[in-house]
């Protein structure tokens, strides 16, 4: 069965993440949570990044298939704060 027929759009939330990786009609992320848990690490800019609480930055790398243009950002990271996610 192909569930994707199942899904439209209103049905999903938006969730942030963090681009790693962009190419001309997917990016690579680095899905953003508002619990703790495995494999996650406090996202230490999330008020700067205009984020409502405190979230958590997966280990976990996710293909999106959508161009970048068609996202919505919320900012950029400095160096310092870069490093720290790596």
């Amino acid at each position: 069965r192909d569930w994707s027929s199942d899904v439209c759009s209103s049905d999903l939330k938006e969730r942030p993440a963090l681009v790693v990786a962009a190419s001309g009609d997917a990016v690579l992320v680095r899905p953003i949570y508002s619990l703790d848990g495995p494999g996650r690490m406090l996202f230490g800019p999330w008020r700067r990044a205009g984020l409502n609480k405190a979230c958590y930055v997966s280990d976990d790398r996710i293909v999106v298939e959508a161009p970048l243009h068609t996202l919505t950002r919320v900012g950029n990271l400095t160096v310092s704060e870069w490093n720290a996610l790596q």
